[in-house]
């Protein structure tokens, strides 16, 4: 939670979000540990009730500065690092190591 800009304003910065998820990035369940888990909660429920992935809740909206975009930023990190353990993630790993 010290990576949320609101929990760092208000102090609040203990906790962590966890999220279990298939390898192509969908959402199977989540576990907040914060005393504004309950208003984080909902946006996990309802990626797994819709069968929605990463990518999805990373296009989505977010307010800020809430503590919600704590979620987004989560998914944001993990569809960031799928994107560059694909072949195409590899490739430019590459590429990039050839120019600098």
């Amino acid at each position: 939670m010290e990576r949320v800009d609101r929990a760092v304003a208000e102090g609040d910065t203990e906790g962590f979000i966890k999220v279990i998820h298939q390898p192509n990035g969908r959402v199977l369940g989540a576990t907040i540990v914060n005393p504004r888990a309950g208003e984080m909660i909902h946006e996990w429920i309802l990626a797994q009730d819709q069968g929605l992935k990463f990518g999805d809740l990373v296009n989505s909206l977010h307010v800020y500065p809430t503590y919600s975009l704590g979620n987004m930023q989560l998914a944001s990190e993990i569809r960031v690092s799928q994107l560059l353990s694909g072949a195409l993630g590899k490739l430019m790993g590459r590429i990039s190591r050839l120019l600098y």
